[in-house]
């Protein structure tokens, strides 16, 4: 839906952040036209005709000059804030150990009195598979919305370097299903077919979630 208007506001957009010499403008720029184009729509659903939602979409956008002004003045405070690669691992890495000695005790079965804890977190195995999957979700919206784009490549090796343990920790409980130590130790995993595999497609998909997670807030800070 690219119109002489829409065309001079994202040209515009893209020389202004590149003369202020912007990190990131050509990303930055797509993320505003998908931006406009949205905004577009949901003028169009309230009843206007495309050429005047289109209009009107442009005048709800910030201008060219405003958004390099933004992206100007809070690079500095938006380095202080950047998430660090090394906190981000330390913290996934965090979890996965918990959780590998909790299944450690359970597996050891010399901790009678963790019996119940165990079976509560069985249990409870699909709303932790949802809170842990929010939780990238949410690590994506939140740099997304306090950040935007700044910083995006450095951001994605951050998330990157996290969640490799997640694939290797995967790969192993796939492997002990051939070789049987996930029956002794995710004996859980096994009686539900349906909960493993949405197991390895979500860990599979963490990277993405991430990614969906960040366009979501960069596109509500914007």
């Amino acid at each position: 839906m690219m119109t002489t208007e829409s065309n001079a506001y994202i040209t515009k957009l893209k020389a202004t952040l590149q003369n202020s010499q912007i990190g990131n403008a050509e990303e930055i720029v797509r993320e505003y036209e998908v931006h406009l184009h949205e905004k577009t729509y949901e003028l169009m659903l309230s009843g206007r005709k495309e050429q005047d939602a289109l209009k009107e979409a442009i005048k709800q956008m910030p201008s060219p000059e405003e958004v390099a002004v933004t992206f100007q003045l809070t690079n500095e405070s938006r380095n202080r804030i950047s998430p660090n690669g090394k906190i981000l691992s330390f913290l996934n890495c965090s979890i996965l150990l918990l959780g590998m000695i909790l299944t450690l005790l359970y597996a050891g079965r010399g901790y009678e009195s963790f019996q119940p804890i165990w079976s509560t977190m069985v249990d409870f195995k699909w709303q932790i598979l949802f809170l842990y999957t929010a939780a990238w979700l949410g690590a994506g919206y939140l740099y997304g919305l306090s950040n935007g784009f700044y910083k995006k490549k450095r951001f994605d090796k951050s998330v990157a370097a996290a969640i490799v343990p997640n694939y290797i920790f995967m790969i192993v409980v796939i492997a002990g299903i051939y070789f049987g130590w996930t029956q002794q130790w995710f004996g859980f995993l096994l009686q539900s077919s349906m909960f493993l595999f949405l197991c390895i497609v979500v860990t599979m998909s963490f990277y993405p979630i991430v990614q969906l997670g960040h366009r979501l807030g960069a596109i509500r800070g914007i």
